[in-house]
């Protein structure tokens, strides 16, 4: 990757940070619309939206952009009421900026007509009073900007930056030439310009800074605050060459507060993975090696350097951990256009926006958690008139949580609406012939009947949900990051569900055992327990294996004839690794275990398209593989294989 794309990349990061920032103060806006702090924040996001995007080429942006800002500077200067039309239109400019970075087509017509809605607001406005405090320019700034001198190789344009400084107040601009060369030395690409600027303004100190984001790491950049009686006030300091990606200051300034947060791209966060794992496998394969030796100051170094690795594997693993409330602030504006389009009334309540989960499940988990929303709200929630009819509150409630259990995140979407039916779900999959007539079910396994493909208990399509497609889908999701999802619900009360998921999918704790003469891997967060088979077998079951464990009966297969493998010759010396699987227990047998330890997994699915109960495969120490095995997959199979199912897969 080269540097220009390597900022870039960093722009579009920004960007998507500033779009949540932007959509979710407008929606703050549109519930308390006198709050101040909620109208500055959307004006500082939205100004420096502008100005990166003008930077970088997104002229369009930059523009309409423009319209925004000054209908927020109005709203900001009390010249102008923040109504619902205005924050409507609001959310259709961040609409089309979003369709702008994702290189969608945008119509000029639909732009024209965006514009035209933005002056019309600026053209209703009052006029601003004589001795309005809100207009006062009561702060004054001496800056100093020196560009770093190959600005004009990375695509910038330090002339933008100029501007933008203008657009806050009342600027004075001296350009210095001093450093500029003779004629024929000049090289084009080079910066050797630097100006001294007086600004007078309403914005804060941070707003300034933020015109400076792109070109801060190797440019000369002061920002002091003077007194209007012209003493200057000690806030000098230089921004110098530094060598993180982004200002530890920029998500402060958008926050108002003065944390220092450093942004990582997502690539170099998956670079520096990938290295941790080849160093974590290269460590393995020593200490194997080395494991032999009975008393070497080799292999105490190797130990120690084991520990090394374990720490520089946690630290590199808690960079990729986000709080999961990033993504929360999304459902707002979801439930919200769907409370419009169904008329329906709907508050949102979020818990647990700090659980922090690996970014990439984040990011995968995104679509089947909104087709879970829309499902809620649309098949969920009742109307208005039928709650208040059943002596509910006329508006439903959606509930959204988050929260660490043991070495999984359990993420729940609740709603207090009419529940499910059970028996219209059972009578649908019989008229179907999804099951035999005579086939007895608990309640759980008839809801679980819900994520069988094709199947839907509503009785009419609409653009939300009820086309037969998308809990099945939604299960694939989750299953294929090694999650669960369990539904429980009450009848006329309210349903939820809840998904399960690893904290992290790209180096786990994995325990390593034997079948058939092949090393497998199970993710240690899926096992509830380990002991030798001969313990607990029930006999005289006939065809069915059954284990009596602290009186719980639990079925259970081997798992080499799963695979076809070869056969045991010590039988007696089997072992059982029990699973759970929402209130249910399975256990699978093999043939030893062999140890924990930790695993780099890799996914199988480019090389092979069936690959029924093998989710990936790791390195060994010794350099061989070992097959990662898909425990939902394996469970399902075994137990078809039994003929015994306690409970739906």
């Amino acid at each position: 990757m080269n540097e220009e794309s390597d900022f870039t990349n960093t722009f579009y990061e920004e960007s998507e940070f500033l779009l949540s920032e932007i959509e979710s103060s407008i929606l703050d806006l549109e519930s308390s619309p006198d709050d101040r702090e909620v109208i500055n924040s959307l004006f500082r996001a939205v100004h420096t939206l502008k100005g990166n995007s003008g930077m970088f080429g997104f002229d369009a942006v930059a523009d309409i952009g423009h319209f925004m800002e000054n209908v927020i500077g109005r709203i900001r200067d009390n010249t102008l009421n923040a109504t619902t039309e205005i924050t409507d239109v609001f959310l259709s400019v961040l609409d089309i900026i979003k369709n702008f970075f994702e290189k969608k087509d945008v119509s000029q017509e639909k732009l024209k007509e965006i514009k035209e809605q933005l002056n019309t607001f600026l053209d209703n406005a009052e006029s601003p009073a004589e001795g309005n405090t809100e207009n006062t320019l009561n702060g004054r700034y001496k800056i100093t900007f020196k560009p770093m001198k190959r600005i004009f190789k990375l695509g910038l344009d330090p002339g933008l930056n100029i501007e933008e400084l203008i657009e806050l107040g009342d600027c004075k601009v001296n350009c210095n030439f001093e450093k500029v060369p003779v004629l024929e030395s000049i090289n084009p690409e080079d910066s050797y310009l630097s100006w001294e600027i007086e600004l007078e303004t309403k914005s804060e100190e941070n707003e300034i800074r933020e015109v400076f984001l792109f070109v801060e790491e190797e440019s000369e950049v002061s920002v002091s605050k003077i007194q209007i009686k012209e003493k200057q006030i000690s806030h000098d300091r230089k921004l110098k060459n530094e060598t993180e990606a982004v200002s530890l200051n920029k998500v402060a300034g958008y926050l108002g507060k003065q944390d220092t947060n450093v942004t990582i791209s997502t690539k170099k966060l998956d670079n520096m993975v990938n290295l941790i794992g080849e160093l974590v496998m290269r460590q393995a394969r020593l200490s194997q090696e080395v494991s032999f030796l009975y008393k070497s100051r080799v292999k105490e170094m190797v130990l120690e350097m084991e520990e090394s690795v374990e720490e520089l594997r946690a630290g590199i693993l808690d960079l990729r951990m986000t709080p999961i409330g990033i993504k929360f602030g999304s459902f707002r504006r979801l439930v919200r256009d769907l409370s419009g389009s169904l008329g329906k009334k709907l508050e949102l309540f979020t818990f647990g926006e700090d659980t922090e989960l690996d970014k990439s499940l984040i990011e995968k988990m995104w679509d089947p958690l909104v087709h879970l929303i829309r499902n809620s709200i649309d098949h969920g929630i009742e109307s208005p008139e039928d709650r208040v009819a059943s002596g509910k509150k006329e508006s439903g409630r959606i509930v959204v949580s988050a929260r660490t259990k043991e070495s999984r995140v359990e993420i729940s979407i609740s709603d207090d609406g009419k529940g499910i039916d059970s028996d219209a779900i059972y009578n649908k999959a019989l008229r179907k012939g999804l099951l035999p007539a005579d086939k007895v079910l608990t309640k759980s396994e008839i809801l679980n009947l819900i994520f069988l493909p094709g199947f839907s208990t509503s009785e009419t399509i609409s653009d939300i949900s009820g086309r037969g497609v998308g809990m099945d889908a939604v299960k694939k999701k989750v299953e294929e990051v090694n999650g669960e999802v369990s539904i429980d619900t009450v009848a006329k009360e309210g349903t939820t569900i809840t998904i399960s998921l690893p904290l992290t999918l790209a180096i786990v704790d994995v325990l390593m055992v034997e079948a058939g003469n092949l090393p497998f891997v199970i993710p240690l967060a899926l096992i509830e327990e380990c002991f030798e088979l001969s313990e607990y077998k029930v006999k005289g079951t006939r065809d069915r294996h059954i284990l009596l464990v602290r009186g719980d009966n639990i079925p259970y297969f081997r798992l080499r004839d799963i695979f076809e493998l070869e056969s045991f010759e010590n039988e007696n010396e089997e072992q059982v690794i029990v699973v759970e699987h929402g209130s249910h227990k399975v256990g699978i047998v093999v043939d030893k275990l062999v140890r924990s330890q930790q695993a780099v997994i890799k996914s199988m699915r480019k090389w092979y398209k069936r690959n029924d109960g093998i989710s990936g495969a790791t390195v060994l120490g010794d350099g061989s593989l070992a097959y990662v095995l898909d425990i939902l997959q394996v469970v399902r199979l075994g137990l078809e294989a039994e003929k015994v199912l306690p409970f739906n897969m």
